[in-house]
């Protein structure tokens, strides 16, 4: 026999998680002893909303869905926070909580100790919220989280159980592997995939715009690799600057660099991965994407198919996992690779002076060796990242800290200034809003 506690970790050990954050409390204790027996991470920070923003780190760092718990009432509460980070960040994050028995719960009482309602409460924030009301549902249940949680655009959900519930008693076989009750690894089909690599053969100025998706899918070497077999430049959202290993001399970031905008404006098509084509870049259909929309293509790698088509229109949709997706695309590439346009192909000089500023700023490492130092902030660049990657002018920056009354700063200068100013090109280019500078 299998108690429901020890029940719920063999679901989550099938799904490759090993992890557990929370603060330990009498209601699940349990729990967090055989977690610690099995060979678990178990992290008990001083606060849940700590342990929930650990979680949702741990998920975008391991490309798996996290687990974090909380106690009923005020610990579940705390949550809450993290819970709301989860959902607009698209991090599939369980997020358990404890709950009082039901005889409790129906008892006309007042006074009852650390009770509220707590699946509705949450339900604007998550996914999916659910309770396992008795104990031959928990393997259901925690399926239907995990299946909503990394299904479509991935996102956090909502599972408590009443305290008499959690140390019952379970007769149950063991715990299938993800493949058995839903879907994973999901391609795209064969038409549409080579209808994509027909549109890239035939492009002459592609540009590949990498969103935050790609990170956490850890997808970096396959991106890669389609990058040098369409021999274009790479364009990071403010939810994707991290760099790929390999690509630093040909990544710019959307908004924040003249290459960038130099190369939106005049790419003829445009291969969108990881990125929902938010706000932050302009929906992929205002201001810098304005000039040359009649001459662009679109093609969208994206998991849900409800996304196609909502922010701005697509030529071609490829709807699948994007780590089995880009996958496809490199292997159709293959044979015959794009040849770089000439006005995109860097000059041996100015690869070899990126080179040695990378190394200098990234601490001994070059390109290919590793990211730059804060280059990974999930809410944009890091300062080391920054100074190499803006490609601003020198006596610009000046002026700028002359006005505001701070001393002269030397900078690296970057091949290619044009005298454009922080955001690139016009000076009154800037977001939309103001809150148009997290997500990608």
């Amino acid at each position: 026999m299998t108690k429901v506690f020890a029940r719920i970790l063999e679901l989550f050990e099938a799904e490759g998680i090993d992890t557990i954050f929370g603060i330990p409390d009498p209601n699940f204790v349990h729990m967090f002893h055989l977690a610690e027996e099995r060979g678990w991470n178990v992290v008990a920070p001083h606060h849940e909303e700590s342990a929930g923003f650990m979680a949702e780190a741990v998920s975008r760092m391991t490309g798996k869905a996290a687990v974090c718990i909380g106690t009923l009432g005020p610990g579940v509460a705390n949550l809450a926070g993290a819970m709301m980070c989860a959902k607009v960040e698209n991090s599939p994050v369980v997020f358990l909580g404890g709950q009082r028995a039901r005889i409790t719960e129906q008892r006309v009482r007042r006074g009852r100790i650390q009770f509220v309602k707590q699946a509705a409460l949450f339900e604007p924030s998550v996914k999916y919220s659910a309770s396992i009301e008795y104990a031959d549902q928990t393997d259901e249940v925690i399926r239907e989280g995990l299946r909503k949680a990394l299904s479509g655009t991935p996102g956090p959900v909502y599972i408590e159980y009443p305290s008499h519930v959690i140390q019952e008693d379970l007769d149950v076989p063991p715990a299938l592997p993800p493949e058995a009750y839903r879907l994973v690894g999901q391609t795209a089909g064969p038409d549409k995939v080579a209808e994509a690599v027909a549109f890239i053969r035939a492009a002459k100025q592609p540009i590949l715009l990498v969103g935050h998706g790609v990170h956490t899918a850890r997808a970096g070497e396959s991106v890669r690799a389609l990058a040098e077999a369409m021999a274009c430049p790479v364009i990071q959202t403010s939810g994707g600057t991290s760099y790929i290993a390999g690509l630093e001399d040909r990544t710019f970031p959307y908004g924040f660099s003249a290459a960038a905008i130099d190369a939106v404006v005049k790419s003829d098509l445009c291969l969108a991965i990881g990125t929902e084509l938010g706000e932050p870049v302009h929906y992929g259909r205002g201001r810098h994407w304005v000039a040359n929309e009649a001459n662009r293509r679109w093609i969208l790698v994206e998991q849900d198919p409800q996304a196609i088509g909502v922010n701005r229109a697509v030529d071609v949709p490829l709807v699948g996992d994007l780590r089995a997706v880009v996958p496809q695309l490199v292997d159709a590439l293959e044979a015959t690779p794009r040849t770089a346009s000439p006005e995109r192909r860097p000059r041996r000089r100015d690869r070899e002076r990126h080179r040695v500023r990378s190394r200098r700023l990234c601490g001994g490492r070059g390109p290919g060796e590793g990211a730059c130092r804060g280059a990974s902030h999930p809410g944009g660049m890091g300062r080391d990242q920054r100074r190499v990657r803006l490609r601003l002018p020198v006596r610009r920056i000046q002026e700028e800290r002359q006005r505001a009354g701070v001393g002269r700063v030397r900078l690296p200068r970057v091949p290619g200034d044009q005298g454009h100013s922080r955001l690139g090109g016009d000076p009154n280019d800037t977001p939309d809003t103001p809150e148009a500078a997290s997500s990608g």
